[in-house]
């Protein structure tokens, strides 16, 4: 009886465990490095560039912008250790005899911090992109945005 238990308890915290990554993750279906991409494998904010018709030093500026804006990124990224730490955290809290609704909301308030802090640097980019196009383009860009949003219900949109 005590090994049914046992076994049930662990899939108890397994499946929660599960439910926490989807959760921590966004709950949607995001790719490689919290990148999402179209059916093509292309971000939205390069596919919708792509049909500005930018020019070449354009082109190599964005590049640029978006070369710094990873090399920024892999810096910020917690280490092994620091992932592990917090997933160890996690699973400690899951199967505690009592829950500690207090250490939890700490995880999670840290993990949205996480969350938060990348999605600033994130708009800080298009921020700067935008800035390196055109009037006429910042408007194209604009109509394609919106429309985009208010078409695609949560697809194809700048995360």
């Amino acid at each position: 009886m005590k090994t049914n238990n046992t076994l049930k308890l662990g899939a108890l915290a397994l499946a929660l465990l599960s439910i926490s990554a989807v959760t921590v993750a966004g709950g949607r279906g995001d790719c490689h490095h919290g990148k999402q991409m179209d059916r093509r494998g292309k971000a939205p904010m390069m596919k919708m560039l792509s049909r500005l018709d930018l020019s070449e030093a354009q082109r190599t500026e964005i590049k640029g912008l978006v070369k710094s804006h990873h090399e920024q990124m892999k810096q910020s990224r917690p280490d092994e250790a620091t992932r592990t730490a917090q997933r160890s955290a996690m699973l400690e809290a899951i199967t505690a005899e009592t829950f500690n609704e207090q250490q939890v909301q700490q995880l999670l308030d840290s993990k949205q911090q996480q969350r938060q802090q990348m999605k600033l640097e994130k708009l800080k980019l298009q921020n700067a992109v935008y800035k390196v196009l055109t009037p006429e383009q910042q408007q194209e860009f604009k109509e394609k945005f919106m429309t985009q949003k208010a078409g695609k219900r949560g697809h194809g949109r700048f995360h």
